[in-house]
């Protein structure tokens, strides 16, 4: 404000107090003829020459005119006040009203002093009603004639409760400073009903002229302006820093009608011109401080500012209402303010303003006007403060053009558009607005849009505190036009107050146009309650940047969503939705539709509190993109984490955790993790960027952890069932990744274990290769086992062949590093990797790492170890069968090489040869039982089909060591793998052998000879012999006779001892023909026997404590007091060939000494004693028993030392007595004697 307005407006405070403040002379009108002043009369005296009668019988005659003139008269610095006899003629041709009415034939001259024309001196002047009495008609004047014209000499001038209409020109035309008019009827009757039409209401060429007034709180407030019912426009404000307050403008004097002016209420054209009174209360607490005005019904904008009219001011006043400001009145043109001006500012915290139609900033008629930085605030456009619709069908707030305007802390609604942003706009400010409803949570529907925009760098929103708009009640929250560009859109709510008062949009954010910003760090959006979508990047959009939004993942912001809502439609080019956005509660978190768009660390499917905000079918999908980028989200709550579908191609999914978090909580997706049916998609890897982008997948649902069903996928560096410091996330149902529909040229792993998925924990297959995939390669991968060599088995096979999959490569390099580069199936609750009985063909597996203890390494379903004659079956991989090995098959550690002697029995007509034969090394005594490690491979040719070949390896650097056995594959030249074979030990063998004799060549026979208790062998004849089975380098060997020949009796000499480096074969049979010690009586005489089994040995063999675990028929199981008697104690339990000993007996009452504990058990029936004759005894007695010796078993067997030399027995019966010698070490003396005397038997 300008100290010369501010003087002004303190004037016109001070006129309020005092209406006749000008006093040097009052001029009394007493006439209503239209005479003028007598040529030479006295200065100061207001006469026309004639009289009229009056109360003391004649005065001289004073019309207004004369007394216009004579104010004009008077020194230049003084002047008049204009007053209104009492006795005044009246006319009372329009009752009720009384009023003089002054009919000018020529216009009043113009005012050139301060001239105070005091309308409240009328004698009916009342100012209980406020209708003028003093009236001044133009229909009698000259075409250029205005009604009361104010020079520049007329400063200061008042004009108070005057009607002026009918006028040509202006009923006021004001070419001064510091005029008032107040509580005066322009352009409308004095009645204030009809219009009496001036051209223009009042014309303001001067400076610092209030039109209308500044009531005072302790006063009557006076009564308003009427400028209502002029041809053109109500008020023209041309001058600067005039004040118009306090004024009706195109409505009736009551406020409840539409008088309008046919042009603009208010047309402002100079700059500082403030509409609306506010004055300052420094110095005047007394003073009610707002005047408003009521600005409506006009045919043209209720109030315009001109381009030039500048730095001007709106406050406090209803515009295109009733003076309640409750009702909208309709007009032929629904601007409310039109602004073609710059720096100007309406309303303001302390006084609103009321709008019932469009604010517009840069519009003259159809033509562009350039403004600028217009402020515009603390208003109402389509409501009040109470709530009422005001609406009309249009924009609220319209800016046009120019650059840096401010929409600020507004309510806007019921209309079209809340807040609209032409091209032309730059750099505006849209914030802290309530639009479509209040800030109760009162719906104030928009038709079509909340906030449009097509202008650049608009803020809309902002990142201070309180900055955000709060925007509901429309099918379009905030709509980003294609024309638009650089928006910064921040900390906005949409669809919801922040307390979650629900207000629904059908979108939250629409944005087309180019670079648009939409959140920040810390100054995100939240949208609720949106019915398609939260935030939409239409085909017409690029480069925005969508950041730390809330979309359905909060309490205020998770309702009212569609069944198919989507927190984040994007098509178009190169956008970025990054740094936090949290999406839950709809059908779709983020959708990509089209387009090249980067997705970064959102937060899909739960809020800042880790509350589950599930979205009900997917929290990412991809339908239409290309080379899309999905980086370091989180997805978990969802029915499907992210869906990669076949329109989508290219694109790179790194380092999410789908259905966990870095922390390990459990946000597990109903079914699946990912699943792609795209093509050359990039799961875990960036073909385009180094390093690992390893994704994280657990907890997910039925569907299992990763899905891939389109071409060309890569799946590579992911931790799928299995964090990477190794706990547990299993994914369920099909398990832990599925290759499924046209998976083909896919890619599982590449060729080191720096690309190595690792996939373990699952509750089904590792991975599932489901029916009629093909061309897949699966390389480096751990299944099984975690990154820091955890078991993590999963609870099905390693690797499962469904029906008809064909050409599934599973395959490794050849190893450098001790296997760590290696496809590594270790740990799983299945086979190794198992095939449907259905499976195809071509699924190529060599150079794999496998211990699967609860299954074989390979498992090709029924058939799959038919080692049928020429290969000629048909199945999975054709059925091939695997090799088999023979000898010579040994590691020789001298020469660190492994000699392998082995056939695979295929025919060239049943498979494609040439066949390469995988060796691997397997072991079963490690801590993963079953182990099978790659050692070398060799290439069988068709010219040695069937054949047995034998081949040298030498170690290979990857193995520092060798173990004990092989077993090898065989894959023909079409891929088909074999099962793994039997394996065969690489240690060195020598074999165990030596001479018969003895045995008479007259058809008896039968001799059959065991090495260490198992190995049988036959014997006909004399002659040397060899056990099939070899031996150790260090093994022990023991001979025995296993069944004596019929008629002979054979004996073993150099019968034990242990392989050094070379072959055993002098062990000696020596046979005699039973029955001939008569021979010998004839010839010789018989030496004393050694030792006698009969009278030594048998003995204890035939005592109840040995027969009764030798016997198998309850009935030898007997009490002491049975008959016969047996062992058991009287108080045992009745007993049968099927009762488990062990459930009462422990090995605790077995003696102390002995190396051998069976526990309780009874015999074998084999070794059924009843019945037999001694020397039958003591054949049996010869005997091993369980890998154990004859000596072994008789002298360190616990439950043998019990039978003769302890009484401890079950149930305390210490007196039974025990088997003959009733000593163990006198028993052990006996058959270590009987041992070493050959183990006669006398």
């Amino acid at each position: 404000m300008s100290f010369r307005f501010l003087g002004s407006f303190m004037a016109g405070i001070m006129l309020a107090v005092a209406v006749h403040a000008r006093a040097d002379h009052v001029f009394e009108v007493n006439s209503l003829a239209d005479s003028g002043r007598q040529a030479g009369a006295p200065s100061g005296v207001c006469t026309t020459g004639s009289n009229v009668s009056c109360p003391s019988g004649s005065c001289p005659q004073c019309t207004l005119r004369a007394a216009i003139e004579t104010a004009n008269a008077l020194s230049f610095g003084m002047g008049a006040t204009i007053a209104f006899a009492d006795y005044i003629p009246t006319n009372a041709s329009d009752p009720p009203f009384a009023f003089s009415m002054f009919l000018p034939v020529n216009g009043y001259d113009s005012i050139a002093r301060e001239v105070h024309i005091d309308g409240t001196s009328h004698p009916e002047w009342d100012p209980g009603d406020g209708i003028p009495a003093v009236i001044i008609r133009g229909e009698n004047a000259i075409s250029t004639a205005n009604g009361l014209n104010f020079g520049p000499g007329g400063a200061g001038s008042l004009v108070d409760a005057v009607a002026i209409y009918n006028f040509s020109q202006a009923g006021i035309r004001i070419n001064a400073d510091e005029v008032k008019v107040r509580q005066s009827h322009i352009g409308i009757n004095a009645g204030g009903t009809t219009a009496q039409a001036n051209e223009i209401g009042i014309h303001v060429l001067g400076n610092a002229n209030v039109i209308g007034y500044l009531p005072i709180a302790s006063a009557v407030a006076p009564w308003p302006n009427v400028i209502s019912g002029n041809s053109d426009h109500g008020l023209v404000v041309a001058g600067h820093d005039n004040l118009v307050g306090g004024n009706y403008i195109g409505l009736n004097k009551a406020g409840t009608q539409a008088v309008g002016n046919g042009g603009s209420g208010v047309r402002v054209e100079g700059t500082g011109n403030r509409i609306g009174a506010q004055a300052f209360s420094d110095g005047f607490p007394s003073f009610n401080l707002t005047s408003p005005n009521v600005i409506a019904g006009n045919g043209s904008s209720h109030v315009h500012f001109v381009a030039g009219a500048n730095q001007g001011e709106v406050a406090c006043t209803r515009i295109g209402t009733n003076a309640a400001g409750n009702v909208r009145f309709s007009s032929g043109n629904p601007v409310a303010l039109q602004l073609d001006s710059s720096s100007n500012q309406v309303g303001n915290s302390a006084c609103s303003n009321i709008f019932a139609g469009q604010v517009t900033m840069g519009q003259t008629g159809s033509s562009l006007a350039v403004v600028n930085f217009n402020t515009f605030e603390h208003n109402f456009v389509g409501t009040n403060a109470d709530g009422d619709d005001l609406g009309e069908d249009q924009t609220g707030v319209y800016l046009n053009t120019g650059q840096g305007h401010v929409v600020r802390e507004n309510t806007i609604g019921n209309g079209l558009i809340g807040i609209g942003v032409g091209a032309q706009v730059t750099n505006a400010f849209i914030q802290a607005n309530h639009v479509g409803l209040d800030a109760q949570g009162n719906a104030h529907p928009l038709l079509v849009s909340a906030i449009g925009s097509a202008g650049s760098g608009i803020q809309i929103g902002g990142s201070d505190a309180g900055m955000g708009n709060r925007i509901g009640n429309a099918p379009l929250g905030i709509n980003l036009f294609p024309d638009s560009s650089g928006a910064n859109v921040q900390s906005n709510w949409v669809g919801a107050l922040s307390d979650g008062t629900a207000a629904p949009v059908g979108t939250g954010i629409r944005v087309a146009g180019s670079s648009h910003q939409i959140g920040n760090p810390g100054a995100g959006n939240a949208m609720a309650n949106a019915e398609h979508v939260g935030v939409d990047l239409l085909a017409a959009s690029d480069n925005a940047l969508v950041r730390d939004n809330r979309i359905g993942s909060s309490n205020e912001t998770a309702g009212g969503f569609g069944d198919d809502a989507i927190g984040i439609r994007v098509s178009g080019e190169g956008h970025v939705i990054s740094a936090g956005n949290r999406i839950g509660s709809q059908h779709t978190g983020i959708l990509v539709v089209a387009g090249a768009h980067e997705l970064l660390d959102n937060f899909i499917g739960f809020d800042d509190d880790m509350a589950p905000r599930p979205n009900s079918s997917f929290g990412i999908r991809l339908t239409g993109s290309e080379n899309a980028r999905v980086i370091g989200n989180q997805v978990g709550f969802s029915n499907r984490g992210i869906r990669v579908t076949s329109g989508a191609t290219g694109t790179v999914i790194g380092n999410n955790w789908l259905g966990v978090t870095p922390d390990g909580d459990e946000i597990g997706n109903a079914l699946y993790g990912y699943y792609s049916t795209g093509a050359f998609n990039f799961f875990g890897t960036d073909p385009a960027a180094t390093g690992r982008m390893p994704n994280v997948v657990g907890f997910n649902g039925s569907g299992g952890g990763v899905r891939i069903g389109g071409p060309n996928n890569q799946v590579i560096n992911n931790f799928i069932g299995i964090r990477p410091t190794g706990q547990a996330i299993p994914n369920g149902g099909s398990g832990g990744l599925i290759l499924l529909g046209n998976a083909t040229g896919s890619q599982i792993g590449l060729s080191t274990r720096s690309n190595a998925n690792f996939i373990g924990n699952n509750l089904d297959a590792g991975i599932e290769v489901r029916d009629g995939v093909s061309d897949v390669a699966i390389g480096v991968n751990s299944i099984g086992q975690g990154p820091g060599w955890q078991w993590a088995g999963n609870q099905g096979p390693g690797i499962l062949i469904g029906s008809n999959a064909s050409n599934i490569e599973m395959l490794s390099p050849p190893p450098t590093d001790d296997h760590l580069d290696t496809l590594r199936i270790l740990h799983n609750q299945g086979h190794g990797i198992a095939f449907h009985p259905d499976a195809g063909t071509g699924n190529r597996i060599q150079r794999v790492f496998i211990s699967n203890p609860q299954g074989k390494a390979i498992d090709l379903g029924p058939g799959g170890r038919d080692q049928d004659p020429g290969d000629a079956d048909t199945g999975p991989n054709n059925l091939q069968n695997f090799p088999e090995f023979a000898s010579p098959t040994f590691y020789d550690p001298d020469s660190e090489t492994l000699t392998v002697t082995f056939r695979v029995d295929s025919a060239p007509g049943n498979s494609s040869y040439p066949i390469v034969v995988d060796i691997y090394m397997y072991d079963d005594g490690l801590r993963t039982p079953g182990l099978v490690r790659w050692f070398g491979s060799v290439l069988y040719p068709q010219a040695d089909a069937g054949e047995f070949v034998t081949v040298n390896l030498p170690r290979p650097d990857h193995l520092p060591i060798v173990w004990s056995a092989i077993a090898a594959t065989a894959t023909d030249n079409l891929g088909n793998t074999s099962e793994m074979s039997d394996a065969i030990s690489t240690t060195p063998t020598y074999t165990v052998g030596g001479q018969v004799s003895g045995l008479q060549v007259n058809g008896l026979a039968g001799l059959t000879l065991q090495n260490n208790g198992t190995d049988d062998l036959t014997i006909p004849n004399n002659g040397p012999f060899v056990f099939d089975t070899a031996l150790e380098d260090g093994a022990d060997y023991e001979v025995t006779v296993s069944q004596q020949p019929s008629g002979h009796i054979c004996s073993v000499g150099n019968s034990s001892g242990q392989i050094d480096g070379e072959n055993i074969d002098n062990v000696q049979v020596n046979c005699q023909v039973a029955g001939d010690e008569i021979f010998h009586d004839r010839f010789e005489p018989a030496p004393e026997p050694a030792f006698s089994f009969s009278t030594q040995l048998a003995p204890s063999f035939q005592h109840p404590r040995c027969m009764t675990c030798h016997a198998v028929a309850a009935t030898d199981f007997q009490r002491v007091n049975d008959d016969p008697p047996g062992v058991l104690p009287a108080s045992h339990p009745v007993v049968n060939a099927s009762t488990n000993c062990v459930s009462c007996h422990t090995s605790a009452l077995l003696p102390p000494t002995g190396t051998i504990d069976p526990g309780w058990q009874s015999a074998p029936a084999a070794m059924d004693f009843r019945g037999l004759d001694e020397a039958a005894l003591c054949s049996m007695a010869s005997q091993s028993v369980s890998g154990h010796s004859p000596l072994e078993h008789m002298t360190e067997d616990r439950l043998v030392l019990w039978a003769v030399g302890d009484g401890r027995v079950p149930f305390g019966n210490p007196d039974l007595p025990t088997a003959p010698p009733h000593d163990i070490e006198a028993w052990r003396a006996l058959v270590t004697e009987w041992v070493d005397a050959g183990m006669p038997c006398d």
